[in-house]
């Protein structure tokens, strides 16, 4: 089940590492538990925090597109690490 998961995760996020570095969305995990996709990054919520995922190339938190955010909120309801809310 790890290895499933890990094979999904570089998958998903293999072509998010050559990304530039003013992405414009993130994963964010409030104080509940509960996750959503977040536009703007650079105008966080106050009372979330950012949800950062592995890769083969180190730790990365932000996407280009709502898509690729969509799909790391994905794995990680499905890891457990979020409830989905939105």
């Amino acid at each position: 089940m790890r290895l499933a998961f890990a094979i999904g995760l570089f998958t998903v996020v293999s072509s998010y590492v050559a990304a530039p570095a003013l992405a414009d969305f993130a994963v964010i995990q409030f104080a509940s538990g509960y996750c959503r996709v977040w536009p703007n990054t650079a105008d966080g919520p106050q009372d979330g925090q950012f949800v950062m995922f592995q890769t083969p190339n180190g730790w990365i938190g932000q996407f280009d597109t709502v898509e690729q955010a969509n799909d790391a909120l994905g794995l990680a309801v499905e890891r457990q690490v979020c409830r989905h809310w939105g």
